[in-house]
């Protein structure tokens, strides 16, 4: 009996044993056959696999026509392909000048042909600058620097950016993961001739991008950007026999480090501090830790409350104000004690106040602002210069004015400090030098 018993077992063990080894079989054989979801169709936001994106093709999928893989049909047959030719060729894909950085969905516009193309246009840019020059010795290779945020995409972006720079003889100085303000910074610091910032964490979903810089760290926009495209297009010639090299340097340390030169002399006050870009968010945690002791810094996670509660908070820490930080790091918005918003030009006006003969410094203001005379009654007697809100032509403008501040219409504060600044860290910085959003109740508490 007991053997019989012993038997049985062995033989429900077996089964149950070959039941999991099947069990196993399928599941790596569904791990095996599973796809990636690597496509995405123009103006969505989910991803799709490449079986979803064959198949919208033969069915001639709208969007399909916009799509920069459309090309991928070499597993159709001629009769297929033939259709297709003669359903592309019916419409064109509009172009799009760019604007403020190049900017596009993932993998369908912001893919690695836009980066190769960008990159073969500021080389070639940097190579004829470097071949005019009358100094003597001119052999030296230009230097780049390359930064990326933390998104994955970005990291795969910017080692494809990195390769294709060395490849064309540049020298390549790698600071890691940063924001489009340090890396600014950072390419003024360390002499650079240009700099490359590739991001995919923006408030659009999908949504990525290159920031360009040239020497001093003043951004490229507009017919600049559309300038290295073109050229980009072009059959361009090799400009080095040789690899141009790789620098690692630790650039969150050194644009920590040049923070702090802005992060003195701050008043006594409360500040509840949020940003949606995660770096960002980091720098600020490292800040607290150097900020004098009677100015309090409380960074509120952004993701995680609405502007409501982060507003309630205001009260219950007794906070003099509330300063989010946009998605680009670059852009400001303030809302007082009370939780109400202020007006960025107000808050302009309240820092310039601070300043004796305050109504001497010259200001550049957006031309994109609804109410121009509105600004004017802000700052009657300050001589205002009014820009296109593009990062190229405000700093343009804060160089050739040498005015001491600036506003645009996408409220970035700008400072000449002594190059034009764009950052909000240092915004922030400087409004809590002067205390300027501090209640006089509360000051006199």
């Amino acid at each position: 009996m007991t053997r019989q018993k012993l038997q049985q077992s062995k033989t429900e063990t077996g089964e149950a044993a070959s039941g999991l080894v099947e069990l196993d079989q399928y599941g790596l054989l569904q791990a095996w056959t599973a796809e990636d979801a690597n496509y995405c169709c123009p103006g969505e936001t989910e991803p799709i696999t490449r079986s979803v994106h064959l198949a919208r093709l033969r069915a001639h999928f709208a969007k399909c026509q916009l799509c920069p893989h459309r090309q991928e049909v070499e597993t159709f047959s001629a009769e297929t392909q033939s259709d297709l030719d003669g359903w592309w060729n019916r419409r064109e894909r509009p172009r799009t000048l760019p604007a403020d950085g190049l900017r596009g969905q993932m993998h369908n516009e912001f893919n690695r042909s836009m980066v190769r193309q960008a990159v073969a246009g500021l080389t070639e840019t940097l190579w004829e600058f470097h071949s005019k020059s009358d100094a003597p010795g001119e052999a030296k290779r230009p230097s780049v620097v390359v930064s990326h945020d933390l998104h994955g995409y970005s990291f795969e972006m910017t080692a494809l950016a990195t390769e294709a720079l060395r490849e064309q003889g540049c020298r390549v100085i790698d600071i890691g993961s940063s924001t489009t303000a340090a890396t600014s910074a950072l390419v003024e610091h360390l002499q650079a001739d240009a700099g490359v910032y590739i991001n995919a964490e923006s408030e659009a979903a999908s949504f990525g991008g290159m920031d360009l810089f040239r020497f001093g760290g003043l951004p490229l926009s507009a017919e600049s950007l559309h300038t290295i495209l073109e050229r980009g297009s072009r059959k361009l010639p090799r400009r080095a026999r040789s690899d141009g090299g790789l620098i690692r340097f630790p650039g969150r340390r050194r644009y920590l480090e040049l923070l702090r030169a802005h992060w003195t002399g701050l008043q006594p006050q409360t500040v509840l501090v949020a940003s949606a870009n995660t770096i960002v968010a980091e720098y600020l945690q490292e800040l607290t830790r150097l900020v004098d002791d009677c100015c309090t810094l409380i960074p509120v996670p952004l993701s995680d409350w609405t502007l409501e509660e982060r507003v309630s908070m205001l009260d219950e820490t007794r906070a003099d104000f509330l300063c989010t930080i946009r998605a680009d790091g670059q852009a400001v918005s303030f809302h007082n004690g009370a939780g109400r918003p202020v007006p960025p030009w107000q808050i302009l006006s309240q820092w310039l106040r601070s300043y004796r003969d305050s109504e001497r410094y010259g200001l550049v203001l957006g031309e994109e602002f609804d109410h121009p005379d509105e600004l004017r009654e802000q700052f009657p007697q300050n001589p205002l210069r009014f820009r296109q809100s593009l990062r190229e032509h405000f700093a343009q403008g804060m160089r050739t004015s040498r005015s001491v501040a600036g506003l645009d219409a996408a409220e970035r504060f700008w400072f000449l400090d002594p190059h034009p600044i764009c950052d909000g860290l240092v915004t922030l910085a400087k409004i809590l030098q002067t205390g300027c959003l501090v209640s006089r109740s509360r000051a006199l508490a």
